[in-house]
């Protein structure tokens, strides 16, 4: 009759066969790190800071790779708030592959949405905008 192996010596036994193999891939040079391969998709990026840190950069930089690599357009959520002579003036200044929405509803499937200066709309009563309510709604589902 041969004696029981406890688990612990079990685990001795499978490191000891393992060493070799866990030593190559510890031992490896990590993969390369880039914004693009960093993004979940599909998913939802929330990107915070102080003032003038480079948050609407970031973004409009993560939906020119998507774009890119993807082909997915990307809309710029304004509220209604913004008078419609400025989102127009703006829209003309962006990519052809960008555009300047005021509704969720305007939102393509499968877009980057970059919705900013969010804080501005954000922690809806539902006595106040619809875009603060909408704005809420969405970081609730987030």
């Amino acid at each position: 009759m041969t004696p029981k192996i406890s688990w612990t010596e079990k685990l001795k036994r499978y490191r000891k066969e393992k060493a070799e193999e866990y030593a190559k891939i510890v031992l490896q040079a990590p993969p390369k790190v880039t914004l693009y391969r960093a993004l979940p998709f599909p998913g939802l990026i929330l990107v915070m800071g102080d003032r003038r840190m480079g948050k609407t950069a970031i973004a409009h930089e993560i939906a020119h790779q998507v774009n890119e690599r993807r082909g997915l357009p990307t809309v710029i959520n304004m509220p209604r708030a913004v008078p419609e002579n400025i989102r127009l003036k703006i829209g003309r200044l962006l990519p052809k592959w960008m555009k300047v929405v005021s509704s969720r509803n305007d939102w393509p499937k499968r877009s980057v949405v970059i919705y900013d200066e969010a804080a501005q709309t954000a922690h809806a009563r539902r006595t106040q905008s619809g875009d603060a309510v909408e704005l809420d709604d969405l970081i609730s589902i987030s």
